[in-house]
């Protein structure tokens, strides 16, 4: 699978509502709200991504 197929998979799992739970971890995709996106919920370990396009994926240790 490429990078750009990847992407767009991961977008079927908005981390709001459905996350993947992988091991430890959710991983989900949160669209972009502007010039500015404030998401807040975030766990102690987490990281974001950036698609280049319209929004993040972000991956955290599950709780």
């Amino acid at each position: 699978m490429a990078l750009e197929e990847y992407i767009q998979w991961l977008k079927q799992f908005d981390l709001t509502v459905h996350p993947l739970t992988w091991k430890h971890y959710r991983i989900g995709y949160v669209r972009a709200r502007g010039s500015v996106t404030e998401w807040k919920g975030l766990a102690a370990w987490t990281e974001i991504s950036g698609n280049n396009a319209d929004g993040f994926i972000i991956t955290m240790a599950a709780v």
